[in-house]
């Protein structure tokens, strides 16, 4: 417990028969489930009841009972024997139900199945990341009003527990929870004065050398490649808080003895049966502050970013600035590019719309800290069930742009949806639908050319591939909701900055409001992008060509390209006379193999 004090107050609070309820809004990392864990603990061994642990999903409370509920109970010594042997046939220890003494038991349920909040009765529930919750279930109503009414046979001694990092503002349920509690925040004592203080990340200061950094950070565009460098990043930073009484610095070092000379202190004291507790990364034992100042450079200039570290890391709600994007101040970014691109672009990629009568197609080149530069959109008439209405795609492969360091760039990888649907578009025309996956089959003998298509689901990654149908081909399923949450929101940018988008001269209006075509709204409970106009095109074009770079995982900063011819003369001889023959120096071609 001395590792993380903090923890301390949550559980007291929790065994305060006074209490009948205990909200915890929190960054990541800060041991939640440790202390749901140590709840069931504590009422399993010295006062059985019906708790219920409620997750966002039934894989999620399948995994968690597997990895840390069912080894609790074995390698804890009072907890051990308490659950029946698996191994016997109805013994009452299943993965999603366990029976506990005195004929109670522990329900582990998931918020996306009404038949786990139906028929049992409970006393003690326990609602883990109920922002990731899903609003409602269909014909039942709000799910944690639904779980709250669990508890109704036990009025005198139920105990409802939530936590969650919270999400965005009219969509989190934590945060509305933890307003209507006495709002506990943590205060540790300064090491120099003594002086009582909240760690606010306003008074966390670093310093850092930016070449490491730079060298590190680059290329990492996914969370996950970032994740596994953080730690690599941080040892190239120094972080520290100023104290706000006498504005000393505390370093990192002092963290523990802090945190464990702290004590919570509430906003509103005289509430005593709901009790609300915020707490954020500063305080956690297993992340320092240097990792901290970390995801905040990864995160800064990129929106999509931001919104996890305000969530995961500060423990707070985001608010969006605004959901509709504008097509006007898009459109009056326009650039007359120079005649050679800048070095920084590495990667060039094309994303491919198809419709009945066309294909809308744009190629974009992207820098490794995803700054984007727009170089070409095109239409392309003709009968999409029709593989010649393909072909005419193939002039992207003989297009060159050469760049300020002479390398000539080429297109990479071309992304196509497949996802069109004639019958839906009112097409009745006798022709192989499958026709845009026989283009594919055939290209992507010579190029790289992904079929792609737009998935209603969460997708782990953003891409992820499956085999389309019997074909020997990948198909990759794109998370549209995610891939939008990027290419449509990194559009607010500054031009220049990380992240941003270039557009040149020749657009016309008409791009910029099929760019702007979509917004967040709020639907079954949840903003999704939808449409405010019918032409939207710009947008999956956009999206396909980022899901083809996704898909490609480039090595940024390791990638050769060709250079451009260069005529040569010889210099004048030293007594003044100059060599009639031309020398012609010709860079050999090289194969575009890239180590990726």
């Amino acid at each position: 417990m001395d590792t993380a004090a903090y923890q301390r107050g949550i559980m007291d609070a929790v065994s305060n028969p006074l209490v009948e309820e205990v909200d915890i809004m929190s960054s990541a990392q800060i041991g939640k489930t440790e202390i749901i864990l140590n709840i069931i603990g504590r009422h399993a061994h010295r006062d059985p009841c019906s708790i219920m642990w409620l997750l966002p999903s039934l894989m999620m409370s399948k995994q968690i009972t597997k990895s840390r509920l069912e080894p609790m109970f074995e390698v804890t010594p009072v907890l051990n024997g308490i659950l029946a042997d698996k191994r016997v046939r109805d013994g009452g220890n299943s993965l999603d139900f366990k029976k506990l003494p005195g004929g109670n038991y522990l329900i582990m349920a998931g918020a996306n199945s009404p038949a786990s909040l139906s028929s049992w009765p409970i006393r003690i529930l326990l609602g883990d990341e109920i922002d990731r919750w899903g609003k409602l279930i269909k014909n039942e109503g709000d799910i944690l009003m639904l779980a709250r009414k669990r508890t109704t046979s036990f009025a005198s001694n139920k105990k409802i527990v939530l936590v969650s990092t919270p999400t965005e503002k009219g969509e989190s349920r934590i945060y509305p929870a933890f307003t209507e509690t006495n709002q506990q925040y943590f205060h540790v004592p300064c090491p120099h004065c003594g002086g009582m203080q909240v760690l606010k990340f306003g008074n966390l200061k670093f310093e850092y050398d930016r070449e490491a950094i730079k060298g590190l950070t680059q290329g990492a565009e996914e969370a996950e490649e970032f994740e596994w460098k953080r730690k690599a990043i941080a040892e190239h930073i120094h972080a520290w808080f100023v104290c706000e009484h006498c504005g000393s610095v505390i370093e990192h070092e002092d963290k523990h003895d802090m945190v464990l000379s702290g004590e919570w202190r509430a906003k509103f004291p005289k509430i005593v049966k709901r009790q609300g507790f915020h707490i954020w990364q500063a305080y956690s034992p297993f992340v320092t502050w240097a990792e901290t100042a970390a995801e905040f450079l990864y995160a800064t200039g990129y929106p999509d970013r931001m919104r996890v570290f305000t969530n995961t890391v500060l423990g707070e709600l985001f608010e969006e600035k605004g959901q509709r994007l504008d097509d006007a101040p898009l459109m009056e970014r326009r650039e007359q590019y120079p005649a050679k691109l800048p070095e920084k672009i590495e990667m060039v990629t094309v994303g491919v719309d198809v419709q009945g009568d066309r294909l809308e197609c744009e190629i974009i080149g992207w820098a490794a800290d995803g700054e984007n530069w727009s170089l070409d959109y095109r239409i392309l008439w003709g009968n999409t069930q029709l593989l010649e209405t393909y072909e005419q795609l193939e002039y992207v492969w003989e297009l060159e742009w050469e760049r300020q360091d002479g390398a000539l760039l080429t297109v990479d990888a071309l992304g196509i949806d497949v996802g069109y649907n004639p019958s839906e578009k009112g097409n009745t025309e006798d022709v192989d639908s499958n026709v845009i996956y026989d283009w594919v089959e055939s290209i992507s003998k010579l190029h790289r050319v992904f079929a792609v298509k737009g998935s209603s689901t969460r997708v782990e990654g953003v891409v992820k591939w499956t085999r389309a149908g019997k074909r020997r081909l990948k198909l990759w399923r794109v998370d549209g909701e995610q891939i939008k949450d990027v290419v449509l929101k990194r559009l607010r940018i500054d031009p220049g900055l990380p992240g941003s988008a270039h557009f040149p001269l020749q657009y016309d209006k008409h791009y910029f409001m099929m760019l702007t075509a979509e917004e967040k709204k709020l639907k079954a409970g949840r903003r999704v992008w939808t449409k405010i106009r019918e032409r939207n095109e710009a947008v999956d074009t956009r999206q396909y060509a980022y899901a083809s770079l996704l898909i490609l995982k480039p090595k940024w900063g390791h990638i050769k390209r060709r250079m451009v011819e260069r005529e040569v003369k010889e210099e004048p001889s030293e007594d003044g006379g100059v060599t009639e023959k031309r020398q012609r120096l010709r860079v050999k071609k090289r194969l575009k193999m890239r180590r990726r």
